[in-house]
């Protein structure tokens, strides 16, 4: 696994998130991230936005809750905040 300093930095659409559960691309994508090979970067709003999608997927209370750790990862996870919205 790369240093965390060395991975591609991504942001992954959460259609990407839900597609990944069906195979395919996606699922390379999101099994690269898990695996320590991308580093996702998510604001709160993003991640909120992924875990209210997956609950709408009928996924065991197990499964969410893996989902919910693995958005949480430190190591794999880089959290921003969003700056300033101005309304024009």
């Amino acid at each position: 696994m790369p240093a965390k300093k060395h991975r591609l930095r991504v942001v992954i659409n959460t259609s990407v998130v839900i597609s990944h559960l069906y195979g395919g691309a996606s699922k390379k994508v999101v099994d690269l991230w898990k695996h320590g090979h991308l580093q996702l970067i998510v604001s709160a709003e993003i991640v909120e936005e992924y875990l209210r999608v997956l609950s709408e997927q009928g996924l065991s209370e197990h499964a969410f809750e893996g989902f919910s750790n693995w958005f949480a990862h430190k190591s794999k996870v880089t959290s921003v905040r969003l700056g300033t919205h101005f309304k024009v």
